[in-house]
């Protein structure tokens, strides 16, 4: 074959790969080569982990957990934010990174051959083992009858969650105790669901990791989950295959992140000197009383008046006060809503009425400001935007940032990257002078700040809290 037709073939190889790689971004919208790029341009780590007492919970309106805390961080150090995406099925996880609809699973991942087949893993955050959680029988009798080593897992009946490793684990048990173990994979419920109903009398035995296991022996005292079925193993997080660079900067933030005390401080909050057995008895727990404050009944009644999903309610309120109705802010303000005395005074609101007093003039209060925007505001989220930000900044600076933004060529009916953009300039002399603007200086990134906290306590909510 002449050079001049082996250069042919390798441009028609070349052409080949570079049109099947076109046509996977085109059919995906994404190349694994360039989860970074994606990131950035997102502004948006995209992250699944599952909901439970260790890696992510609500308590007391406050979002809280190891892997919550620890992606947060890392997507602080990415200069993005976190987009929490819940989900508690390991294979429907592990599906949503395959099609790319994440680009990280947080979910203590044990790292095995199969799945780094299929996958990539960060460097380890700890090391554990699986452990059985069996229930401690009432009388003394029977407790001897209570396995002591997984050698004596033949003909037992075991529960466990499906797609984790536990299935795997106690199949490779057979040959090791030379007898049949009953593996049933379970697609409904999850680790700390399997161990509830184990210490219900449900089913007899699961397996878990031995950190949630630990953590749940905490609050269900009849259960026992000293017996290992693994030597420890590495736990990690999951990328994408073909994400070298992601990978690659993932793993140097760990290195370094978990030298830290802020991360010492995290692993000795979750792990050694754990309060979630006592959180989670608490009725402001989202996984035991799917609650976030002890003004959820008054959140729900009067969310009614303005058509809000009560958990935004909830969001506002607790930005303003930590659901404290004593806590008293700047310039006078005091209660749940943090009312301005004079705003307070127009709205008939005194000082030491009750908190459902508190909360139902604040609702007439966003109900007011909501009707002072015009209709051509129709998309729900974005006007939800409007009166948010009103409600902290009032609604002349509102205006202002209207009005600047059609005089510049954006969406005067559009919060998000048009009329947020010249509310933060309102603080600039060459927007706050200019001759739209009625109400002069305002710093408008604490209110453009007001308004994301809020949104995004709310997705927590809306994630964990039933409507």
């Amino acid at each position: 074959m002449t050079n001049s037709r082996i250069n042919i073939l390798l441009k028609f190889c070349l052409l080949s790969v570079l049109v099947f790689f076109c046509s996977c971004n085109k059919k995906t919208g994404y190349d694994p080569f360039e989860v970074i790029s994606h990131i950035k341009a997102r502004g948006k780590l995209r992250v699944i982990t599952d909901y439970n007492s260790i890696n992510y919970f609500i308590y007391h309106g406050n979002p809280m957990g190891f892997q919550y805390e620890m992606v947060s961080s890392f997507a602080s150090y990415l200069g993005v934010k976190p987009e929490i995406i819940t989900c508690n099925e390991l294979d429907k996880a592990f599906k949503l990174l395959e099609d790319n609809e994440a680009d990280l699973i947080a979910i203590d991942l044990f790292i095995s051959k199969d799945r780094k087949n299929k996958f990539d893993f960060s460097i380890p955050l700890y090391k554990q083992r699986q452990v059985l959680v069996q229930r401690v029988p009432d009388d003394k009798d029977s407790i001897r009858t209570m396995i002591k080593s997984y050698l004596s897992l033949g003909k037992k009946k075991i529960v466990v969650q499906k797609g984790s490793t536990f299935f795997d684990r106690l199949i490779s048990l057979q040959n090791e105790i030379g007898d049949t173990v009953y593996v049933t994979d379970d697609p409904e419920n999850e680790e700390e669901q399997l161990i509830e109903m184990v210490a219900e009398g449900d089913i007899e035995y699961t397996v878990s990791s031995q950190n949630i296991a630990e953590i749940n022996n905490k609050f269900y005292h009849n259960i026992d989950v000293s017996v290992p079925v693994s030597m420890e193993q590495n736990v990690g997080w999951a990328v994408n295959k073909k994400a070298g660079v992601f990978l690659n900067i993932l793993n140097k933030w760990m290195v370094d992140f978990m030298r830290t005390d802020r991360y010492r401080q995290l692993y000795a909050k979750y792990f050694i000197y754990p309060a979630s057995p006592d959180i989670m008895q608490s009725e402001y727990h989202s996984l035991s009383r799917n609650r976030i404050s002890r003004y959820d009944k008054f959140l729900r009644k009067y969310s009614r008046l303005i058509k809000w999903d009560w958990r935004l309610l909830a969001a506002l309120i607790y930005q303003e006060s930590g659901f404290n109705p004593d806590v008293k802010g700047t310039y006078g303000s005091f209660g749940l809503m943090q009312f301005t005395p004079e705003t307070a005074s127009k709205f008939g609101l005194l000082k030491n009425d009750s908190p459902e007093k508190q909360i139902e003039t604040g609702v007439w209060l966003l109900k007011y400001i909501n009707d002072h925007f015009p209709s051509e505001i129709n998309n729900l989220s974005e006007r939800i935007k409007f009166v948010l930000a009103s409600y902290n900044a009032g609604n002349e600076h509102i205006f202002d940032a209207r009005r600047l933004a059609k005089k510049y060529g954006k969406n005067e009916n559009i919060w998000t990257d048009n009329v947020d953009l010249y509310l933060k300039l309102k603080s600039k002399p060459r927007y706050f002078n200019d001759p739209v603007v009625k109400c002069g200086y305002y710093k408008g990134s604490m209110t453009c700040r007001f308004v994301d906290d809020i949104l995004a306590r709310y997705e927590h909510y809306k994630k964990l809290v039933k409507y």
